[in-house]
């Protein structure tokens, strides 16, 4: 049983740390979209970087995870 709660423990920690390194990225895709939206679907190239620059963050965070599962 002790076992079964350290396991759930770990879980636990793991899902929260990826949910704060996630959702930064995540954050900033959307804000970027809410203000591209709100120029009625219009970016000018800043923005645009910004998108490209969070994207390819998100993408490092989910390769890392899937060679890390792909290990085990």
């Amino acid at each position: 049983m002790a076992e079964i709660i350290s396991q759930n423990q770990s879980l636990l920690e793991i899902a929260n740390n990826l949910s704060h390194e996630y959702r930064k990225p995540v954050a900033s895709i959307l804000g970027l979209m809410n203000l591209i939206k709100h120029d009625d679907y219009k970016s000018d190239k800043e923005s645009l970087i910004m998108m490209e620059s969070a994207t390819k963050e998100l993408d490092v965070k989910l390769r890392k995870i899937i060679s890390y599962i792909e290990v085990l």
